[in-house]
This record gives structure tokens, C-alpha cells and sequence, in this order.
């Protein structure tokens, strides 16, 4: 019940905030999103390469954009294009697996090829709408769910990811080996790489072994587009049972209250790399207070696009943090969490690849300045990774927010 009453408040005090003088919003005004077609969005090497092409038709739910990635591996739907750069390095550690699979000391191929073939352009062009399954991904619901009472609601039990803890030591030896994450999301890999250990296991072949079989050598992966800045500082062989005794042990050095380190952890919506990626994120802030309040929120995400949008924003404020201003703390914002800087100002950062003014987003920009004066902060500073529509900007602006697009070079040292 004090939840549910909770909830009646938040969701009152955002009407009334609509109802409050401030900028008016004429429903005419708001955008509908659409995403260009990928040849504007990515670069040539990006487009296609000698194991995949990326469908030129792209999707978005106004947040992220929504790729369709075909390989002679298999196709895969990509939520946003920084997943979509690890996805094609991974392509390149799938053929490397490929090759590694057909030699003699794995028994002559005895792990399954992919079937599907890499077809003429024309060919992979067809119905590409039809191979994404829709543009709502787990962020565009976040942010629509954010904008209707500024709390998520929207916490899984996280029982997809279970099965990332039984990996066997050989796997993620293997996987250390490729230069790729053992903890990847992409099935395709996962697969790839659990035959490749099956085989590996049954023929006695070490990691040590292994590396002196991959053609071109070990850690094809890591310096492939998009995938150095997702491995950096990460041990891909370590259990996720020594992870997470890590995690816990600097979360608790943070002074993060340990029911809530304990519950994060415990979250299996995040892949234990991704984990120990938002814990070395917040290592790198050591005086920015309050981290309880960031990895609270964090807590019980429940999908695997948002943990992964989640992980980039931990990344964003370490970035901002050491590259923009210095942070003082973290404050909660009903379901949400900014930060403060030494200005007072509350900082907002987002790793979307787009932002358009919709309905959602006034409201949410209204509920956000509501919060800032009553706090109160000094200003609102909103940093976004991917580009914004010009009315996106302009009417933020006319807010009075500072904001800044495209700024994932400068707070998260990458093109996206």
C-alpha cells in the first residue's frame, strides 16, 4: 500500500506539473521519430564487410536504433548502433571460431557451421522491416513508462540470464582467447563457443593450446570495431562467483549499503561483465557521494536493453566526471537518477542514439524541471550520446537546460 500511494503521488504531482504555467507544448508540435536509412547513420565499414551486411532499412523507438544484421552465422536484430559495432567485431571472432572448428585436433569440424549463407545484396534487402520485429525496445518502454508516473514498474525476475552462470572455466578460457566477452548476449557466439569448448574439453586442448591453433593469432575481437572499450578491465576469465565477490567487496568500499550492492548483483538482468564495467564506472568517481542512490536504481532493471543503456550511463557520468566537471553525488528522481556537479547543476546523460520532442519527452522534461527547482539546483545540463532532433534541442534550450549532443567521444571515448 505505501508503495501503490507512493506511485499515486508521483503520478499527481506530474499532472499537475503539466498544468502549471511554464512552455507551452501544442500537441502539433511534437514529432513523430524515424530513423534514416543506415548508409547515413554508420560508416562504410560499418555497412557491410566479408562476413555480414547490415539491412539499409533501420528502425527506432525514438531512443535507440533497431539494425538488422545479417551474417553467414545468422541474422540478428541490434538494439542501437555501439551493440551493433561489438556485433560485427564478434563477426570477425565467428570466423575465426569457424575456422578453428574445421581443424583436424577438433575433429575435422565436429562443431556445427552455420547454416545461412551470405546471399547476393539484393537478397538481403528483402522484407527487412519484417526480420526486426518491431523498434520498442526495452528503453523505449523505460522512457514511456518514466513519462507516465516517473517510476519504471518494470522489474523482471531475470530467469533468461540464469543459465550465464553455469559457464564452464574452458569456455571463458576460450572466449579470452577470441578477444570476446563469455558473458556476450549474442547467441550466436554463445553457441559458437560453448561446441567449441565441448570439443575442446573432449580433445584435452588447453586455452594455451588453443591460441597457437587461431588463424592471424588470439584476440581477433579486441581489435575489431567497438570491442577494445567493452573488454578494457575486464578478467574474461574469471568465474562470476569471483566477480561478484569483487563487486561486492568495492561497492561496499564506496560505502553502497549492502542490501542494495547485494540485490544488484544479484540482478542477472546484467551479464557479469557488464556488472563489473558499471562497478569499475563508479570506481573511477571516488569522491562523487551518494553511489548508493545510482546502484539503487540500477536494481532490478529487468531488461536486457535497459542494463545495457544503464551500463553506458554509468560510463557517461565517469566520463563526464573526469573529462567535464567534477560531480559531487547522486540524487534520486523517482525511479530515474541524475547527478550533481560542483555548480550545483543537475546532470542528466543519456546513450541514445537519438532524442526526439514526442509527448513523452515534454512531459518528462517538464517532470525533471519541476524536480531541479524544488530541490533546488542551480541549472539542468542534459548530455546525450547520439544526435537529437533540432526541436529536441531547441526546446530544452528554451527551458533553460544546457544541452549537449553527440558527446560520446568526449565522455565515453568512442564514436557512439
Amino acid at each position: 500500500m505505501p508503495s501503490l500511494f507512493k506511485r499515486l503521488l508521483l503520478l499527481t504531482a506530474l499532472l499537475g506539473a503539466l498544468c502549471r504555467p511554464g512552455p507551452a507544448f501544442a500537441r502539433d508540435a511534437f514529432e513523430t521519430p524515424a530513423a534514416p536509412p543506415a548508409a547515413s547513420l554508420l560508416p562504410p565499414a560499418m555497412l557491410s564487410g566479408p562476413n555480414f551486411v547490415v539491412d539499409p532499412v533501420v528502425a527506432t523507438d525514438g531512443y535507440l536504433y533497431v539494425y538488422t544484421l545479417r551474417s553467414r552465422f545468422g541474422d540478428l536484430r541490434v538494439a542501437s548502433t555501439a551493440l551493433l559495432a561489438k556485433r560485427i567485431a564478434e563477426t570477425a571472432a565467428l570466423a575465426k571460431m569457424e575456422q578453428v572448428s574445421s581443424l583436424q585436433e577438433f575433429g575435422g569440424g565436429m562443431v556445427a557451421k552455420g547454416e545461412q549463407t551470405l546471399q547476393g545484396a539484393a537478397d538481403l534487402v528483402t522484407n527487412p522491416i519484417g526480420t526486426i520485429q518491431g523498434a520498442v525496445t526495452g528503453v523505449g518502454q523505460m522512457f514511456t513508462n518514466l513519462g507516465q508516473d516517473l517510476s519504471s514498474g518494470n522489474v523482471g525476475n531475470g530467469s533468461g540470464a540464469a543459465k550465464l552462470l553455469g559457464l564452464p572455466a574452458l569456455e571463458r578460457q576460450y572466449a579470452a582467447q577470441f578477444g570476446v566477452d563469455p558473458y556476450t548476449t549474442n547467441p550466436l557466439v554463445r553457441k559458437r563457443l560453448h561446441d567449441l569448448a565441448s570439443a575442446g574439453a573432449a580433445g584435452n586442448i588447453t586455452a594455451t593450446a588453443l591460441a597457437s591453433l587461431i588463424p592471424g593469432g588470439a584476440g581477433i575481437a579486441v581489435s575489431a570495431v567497438g570491442a577494445t572499450a567493452t573488454l578494457n578491465g575486464v578478467d574474461l576469465t574469471a568465474s562470476p562467483e569471483a566477480l561478484a565477490r569483487q563487486n561486492l567487496a568495492q561497492l561496499a568500499a564506496m560505502g553502497v549499503p549492502s542490501e542494495t550492492a547485494a540485490f544488484f548483483i544479484g540482478d542477472q538482468t546484467f551479464t557479469p561483465t557488464q556488472q563489473t564495467r558499471i562497478v569499475a564506472s563508479l570506481a573511477a568517481m571516488p569522491a562523487v557521494g551518494n553511489k548508493g542512490a545510482f546502484v539503487g536504481f540500477l536494481a532490478g532493471t529487468g531488461d536486457p536493453d535497459v542494463a545495457r543503456f544503464r551500463e553506458r550511463m554509468a560510463a557517461m557520468y565517469a566520463g563526464y566526471n573526469a573529462n567535464v566537471a567534477p560531480l559531487t553525488g547522486f540524487v534520486t528522481i523517482g525511479s530515474h537518477v541524475a547527478a550533481l556537479n560542483a555548480a550545483g547543476k543537475l546532470v542528466l546523460v543519456f546513450p541514445a542514439d537519438c532524442f526526439f520532442w514526442t509527448e513523452t519527452n515534454a512531459v518528462i522534461a517538464r517532470a525533471f524541471q519541476d524536480f531541479a527547482r524544488g530541490f533546488p539546483a542551480s541549472g539542468i545540463e542534459i548530455w546525450a550520446a547520439g544526435k537529437a532532433s533540432p526541436r529536441f534541442a531547441r526546446n530544452l534550450r528554451a527551458m533553460g537546460w544546457s544541452f549537449h549532443d553527440q558527446s560520446a567521444p568526449r565522455l565515453l571515448g568512442a564514436p557512439y
